[in-house]
């Protein structure tokens, strides 16, 4: 093999295709095993007029086959970051060698030759992201609390870098767990994120992309493992969009929506949520507890309300209605109405701290009587005019995706104070719960890698994001990998590439700078939609009463 600048020359070896092992450039890499890593193979068949035979990311030591019938054929290797690397041999077969490790995307073309309308397929042979060997459960025996926040952009805690004053609750429960600072919720809204929360599936997969659909029977979820397992579960759920007849009740022993229970003078979940504290079962069991707040409307009871919601702004009253009056008028971020409402949604998020402060309260008390470990995060997030919308559903950027998550188990070093820079998804806690308590995290897709504490996480991992579906399509479409962010609008016409190092709010662009990350994250979002993509879930009917509590949320049954 001869090489000169950047243009390799291959010898032939294997008859009717074209080998390339392309020269490695890392990214936040590192060693990968076969027997954590496996090898996968992907099969792409070029489109007609177009000259890129195959986007994407590649891991490890790949090898890229192209199966063509031409006289002749030049071949362009485009590396992230890197010049590109030409590729060409007078006739077909060749093979160009590529060791590496880690992670990167590229784009490979046919720019001369024949073979720019000869080729019938491209093989593509790498690694997957690697799996967390299997170890002794490190919870194994505990209790575990799964508490969940409604509508939550993790920016608004203290913990997060958002103001320490609304959450001191929740910041001294990250300051003694684990924190995950990035940890996005694969969608937007509460059905599909908490059906992918329970099950470790997107919502292309688990098939509950609105209101008013079921969870197919033939996909587990966390509460059927654990209780198959011996825990007693219950689930006790403050947002009435959740009903039984979703499936998602399958595995709980207890299931109980006490929707429309919470006014300013009677905050009646939060009593029967410590209520069944005081009286839980002495034997391991799973609690579910999903909190509305801070969810629209923003009205807290007293003492809560004006605590921190004295700021400019006139005609904002915190309710649905008037939200969605600001959000026809699609306000930036500074406007003062806006900055009024976010103040009102932290009254209402410093409820929602009250609440989880006086459930761990309680957790600690019995911390000594028997092992026990709490998890917190949230559904989703929400939106304040950073991309001229409020509230969420509709879009994947950060404000409305980017979610918090805090493990923590009173005198467990392995969940002791730390951070995990490594993004996580929602699809990513069951799996690592069950890896925790029970030494399997056979929950979810191929996709989900669930945490294990003694193990490094690959850093370079895609994380796709879906927003809420309209006629069978998403609203909005991400990926999040590395620094970079993929997000493409429903008509599939327009789409950015955002750097999230130096743009943390998605403001400036940078598709232009690096277009061969680009396209090849358009290809993986499109290779993956393809591959998870299921029919849509049955549906059941939704009552009038149901209905009402919906529509006093903010939520239309079937739109």
């Amino acid at each position: 093999m001869k090489r000169g600048g950047h243009r390799l020359v291959a010898r032939s070896r294997l008859p009717g295709a074209l080998v390339l092992l392309l020269p490695w450039v890392g990214c936040d890499s590192q060693e990968l095993d076969d027997s954590v890593s496996p090898r996968r193979i992907r099969h792409a068949e070029p489109t007609a007029g177009s000259p890129t035979l195959f986007a994407g990311l590649v891991r490890g030591t790949a090898f890229l086959e192209v199966e063509a019938d031409v006289d002749d054929l030049e071949i362009e290797v485009r590396i992230a970051d890197e010049p590109p690397r030409l590729m060409e041999e007078s006739s077909p077969p060749f093979e160009f060698a590529l060791p590496g490790t880690g992670c990167r995307a590229i784009q490979v073309l046919a720019t001369r030759g024949s073979g720019l309308g000869g080729v019938r397929r491209v093989t593509v042979t790498d690694q997957s992201v690697p799996m967390a060997p299997r170890s002794s459960p490190d919870l194994a025996g505990h209790s575990v609390v799964l508490i969940v926040a409604d509508a939550l952009h993790a920016d608004h805690l203290g913990c997060y870098g958002g103001d320490p004053e609304v959450s001191p609750h929740l910041d001294r429960l990250a300051a003694e767990g684990v924190r995950f600072d990035q940890v996005y919720a694969p969608s937007a809204w509460t059905v599909p994120s908490i059906a992918s929360l329970m099950t470790g599936l997107p919502q292309e997969t688990h098939g509950l992309r609105d209101v008013g659909q079921q969870l197919p029977e033939d996909l587990p979820t966390l509460a059927q493992e654990l209780s198959a397992s011996g825990y007693h579960t219950a689930a006790l759920l403050e947002n009435p969009i959740l009903p039984p007849q979703t499936g998602l009740a399958a595995g709980f022993d207890e299931y109980r929506i006490l929707a429309g229970a919470r006014t300013p003078d009677h905050p009646q979940f939060q009593q029967e949520v410590l209520d069944w504290w005081r009286n839980r079962p002495s034997t391991p069991f799973f609690l579910y507890v999903h909190y509305l707040p801070p969810h629209a409307p923003y009205l807290p009871p007293e003492p809560f309300r004006a605590r921190f919601g004295d700021g400019p702004g006139k005609r904002v009253d915190g309710t649905v209605e008037n939200l969605h009056e600001w959000n026809d008028k699609r306000p930036s971020a500074d406007t003062p109405a806006i900055q009024r409402m976010r103040s009102l949604y932290h009254d209402h998020l410093g409820y929602l701290d009250h609440n989880v402060g006086e459930l761990l309260t309680e957790i600690r008390k019995s911390a000594l009587e028997q092992p026990l470990a709490v998890a917190f995060t949230a559904d989703h997030g929400e939106a304040f005019g950073q991309h001229r919308q409020l509230g969420h559903n509709t879009l994947v950027h950060e404000e409305m995706v980017r979610v918090p998550w805090i493990l923590w188990s009173p005198g467990s070093e392995p969940l002791g104070a730390r951070v995990v820079a490594t993004p996580f998804c929602l699809t990513d806690i069951a799996p690592t719960l069950l890896t925790l308590l029970l030494d399997h995290g056979n929950l979810g897709s191929e996709d989900a890698r669930p945490w294990n504490p003694r193990i490094p996480t690959a850093k370079d991992r895609p994380v796709f994001l879906t927003s809420r579906y309209r006629n069978d399509t998403p609203l909005q479409s991400g990926v999040r990998w590395t620094r970079f962010k993929w997000v493409r609008s429903r008509n599939a016409e327009t789409a950015w590439l955002f750097d999230l190092s130096r743009d943390p709010t998605e403001q400036a662009p940078v598709q232009d700078q690096h277009p061969v990350v680009e396209i090849a994250l358009r290809h993986e979002f499109e290779a993956w939609q393809a591959r998870t993509t299921r029919s849509m879930s049955e549906t059941f009917s939704i009552s009038d009463d149901m209905e009402a509590q919906l529509r006093e949320l903010g939520y239309v049954a079937g739109d």
